[in-house]
């Protein structure tokens, strides 16, 4: 049985392994132990390091890829010629920032890349309520246009630190671009100017997002449930 294309996993071993009558999919890569893909229910399943973390798929590479896509275009258009810098929020950005640097690029944009080391989480899921900038960028963003990018927007403190740190270097403009957003989680008054996607008060891990340090290598954004 062939795994759809919008949840195959790429990786340097690769082995899949079916029965005759079975909707379950075994997958053997070297990052994890087991992965079971239950084709009927969209679940995944990851036995990593001897821990069952199941992941149940929210949106595939391509519906990332498309989105990418829509956000690059809407960012040209409003940036025009204006020297642009791109601030990515490490680690999770890394991964949604690479894709729309190069895809402004096809639409005539060819912005400066600096990023921040911002920490708002502890080893697990949830916020400590406390920000710590431990990298600033290293660039002048004088007169230019900045676009904050960051993975995943919730309470909005993260955002709103930052806007304000980076506010004081006298901009041009200065604008937020998301992968993710949870208005409902939001605690503070902050709007990103672009989102990709809007999701409910989930966990989600995967196309940079992680838990613990696990799962950023996901070329999709799953749900992740213990």
């Amino acid at each position: 049985m062939k795994l759809k294309s919008s949840y195959k996993i790429y990786a340097t071993a690769l082995n899949f392994l079916t029965g005759p009558t079975s909707r379950i999919l075994t997958l053997k890569i070297a990052s994890c132990v087991n992965i079971q893909y239950n084709i009927d229910t969209k679940t995944l399943t990851c036995d990593e390091k001897g821990g069952l973390m199941p992941h149940n798929a929210l949106y595939s590479k391509e519906e990332i890829e498309k989105q990418v896509d829509v956000l690059a275009r809407r960012i040209a258009k409003d940036v025009g010629q204006s020297p642009t810098i791109l601030v990515g929020l490490l680690n999770g950005s890394v991964v949604f920032l690479s894709d729309l640097m190069r895809r402004l690029y096809l639409y005539g944009v060819a912005p400066e890349v600096d990023f921040m080391v911002v920490s708002s989480y502890k080893d697990g899921h949830s916020s400590n309520g406390t920000i710590d900038i431990i990298q600033d960028i290293r660039s002048s963003i004088e007169g230019k246009t900045v676009i904050v990018i960051d993975d995943i927007a919730d309470t909005g403190l993260t955002l709103l630190e930052v806007k304000k740190a980076l506010a004081k270097r006298n901009p041009a403009k200065l604008l937020t671009c998301v992968l993710l957003d949870k208005p409902s989680r939001r605690k503070f008054d902050v709007k990103p100017d672009y989102t990709a996607f809007t999701i409910d008060n989930v966990f989600v891990v995967g196309y940079g997002l992680d838990s613990a340090s696990r799962f950023r290598y996901l070329p999709y954004i799953a749900v992740l449930s213990e």
